[in-house]
């Protein structure tokens, strides 16, 4: 008789808790926790990662969300935003993921997000959490799996993606205009590939401070952080293959009270790889490496030394010029004292037309310093004094990355091959822009920088 009513009393208290839980569900769909509702919490899915909100359920139907884990000790719902193959989002904020997300795919298809551009809209910031498909074929194409952005402005010129993307963004202009639509398209092939992506769209509208400066394909705001090229492993540090066709541009915001910014290289590889030397590597190797090595170590050492000679012997034609006008001062003081003229220097007239007599106000000339330096020694460099050509006469038909510190492109610096490995540049003159230009016959493995 004690056991059953145990048994009954326990029921009960279940009974009871279930009704409580109840009512509290009630009052917070209800009116109890309205003010939850309207300043919901960030939340994680369950299942997916993907970011969103805690909200009420009815909330989380109403902005056509998906229920992805419950939030506020269960109170709530992890509401996300998130649409797959052939869908379309109405909402900002909004992600594209791959169909058996967060699964891989590996069936041959051609998968499309649509996104609605929403009013007063300008611009479209792509995040690129991860997008992993085919890798590109040896001439640097992508001829197995592709992805690519339909329904952008006709100024925004941006060549196919593949092979592996982490933590990029894609800033790409748009119209405003109703009815707009911006198409992501991911193409696979039949080739057997473990594909996987997910994507973030936030949509900018007309006066947003985030919005990027025209012309821009990549922004970066940060005081520092790091800048690397499409298809590049960034856990392992390996750049696995510059995407052959793509020329866009990265910029770097200005920072307050801050005159200029940094750059390190850490990963620099524009240029083809020789198949053989990356299988075999023998003695010959070694020591041609060493010897290219040396022979551009001699060549940048002698320009440098070029360009010091130059400014001294500037610098004492200068000198020279300021102590005949002093003696030329003299000489005048002296006639106007005893009224005869008395010559207190002389020169031959050939070496007086070598000379040219300074103006009175120094003409201002658009210049860009720069500092490059190899971790160890460092070399200044005017570019008002420099030709593109001393950096550039070697990077013809190759895959390149061009500094271009002023609006001008005056004293831009043209970077190739691996020039600019394990080497540091400072750049003085705002706007800092590099362009990224992969149109070389044969393609390089990539680059990754720090900026600070």
């Amino acid at each position: 008789m004690l056991a059953i009513y145990s048994i009954v009393l326990f029921m009960l208290l279940i009974n009871s808790a279930s009704v409580q839980r109840r009512g509290i569900l009630d009052r917070f769909n209800g009116i109890g926790l309205k003010s939850f509702a309207v300043a919901p919490q960030p939340c994680f899915g369950v299942s997916s990662g993907i970011s969103g909100f805690c909200n009420r359920l009815d909330d989380c139907s109403e902005k056509r969300g998906r229920v992805d884990g419950s939030c506020a000790l269960g109170l709530g719902v992890c509401c996300v935003n998130d649409i797959r193959c052939e869908g379309t989002a109405l909402g900002n904020n909004t992600y594209f993921t791959n169909i058996n997300y967060p699964n891989v795919s590996t069936n041959a298809r051609s998968c499309l997000g649509k996104f609605r551009i929403m009013e007063n809209v300008v611009q479209i910031k792509l995040v690129i959490e991860i997008l992993k498909i085919a890798e590109p074929s040896s001439t640097g194409k992508c001829d197995d799996d592709a992805f690519w952005i339909e329904g952008s402005n006709s100024e925004f010129q941006f060549s196919r993606l593949c092979g592996e993307n982490v933590n990029q963004h894609l800033y790409i202009p748009v119209s405003s205009s109703s009815f707009s639509t911006v198409t992501l398209v991911v193409a696979m092939s039949a080739k057997n590939t473990a594909r996987f992506w997910r994507m973030k769209v936030i949509q900018l509208e007309r006066g947003n401070p985030s919005l990027a400066p025209e012309g821009c394909v990549q922004y970066f705001t940060g005081r520092k952080g790091v800048i690397k090229s499409f298809n590049f492993n960034e856990f392992s540090k390996e750049a696995l293959g510059n995407i052959g066709g793509l020329n866009y541009a990265i910029c770097l915001k200005k920072k307050q009270n801050r005159c200029g910014v940094k750059l390190r290289s850490l990963v620099f590889q524009m240029s083809a790889i020789n198949e053989r030397r990356k299988r075999t590597l023998d003695m010959e190797d070694v020591r041609q490496f060493f010897a290219e090595h040396i022979v551009q170590k001699i060549q940048w050492k002698l320009k440098t030394l070029q360009k010091i000679l130059q400014n001294l012997a500037e610098k004492q034609k200068q000198r020279k010029l300021k102590q005949i006008a002093q003696q030329s001062a003299l000489t005048t003081h002296h006639s106007n004292a005893t009224g005869t003229t008395t010559a207190l220097i002389e020169f031959d007239e050939s070496e007086q037309n070598n000379f040219t007599v300074p103006p009175e106000v120094e003409p201002i000339v658009e210049t860009t310093t720069v500092m490059m330096d190899d971790f160890e020694d460092s070399d200044v460099i005017t570019s008002s004094k420099l030709n593109v050509s001393d950096f550039s006469e070697n990077c013809f038909q190759k895959d390149r990355l061009i500094l271009s510190p002023t609006d001008h492109n005056f004293g831009s610096i043209v970077l190739c091959e691996k020039s600019f490995q394990s080497r540091s540049v400072s750049l003085n003159s705002p706007p800092f822009i590099l362009r990224v230009q992969n149109l070389g016959l044969k393609h390089g493995r990539g680059f990754y920088l720090q900026f600070f």
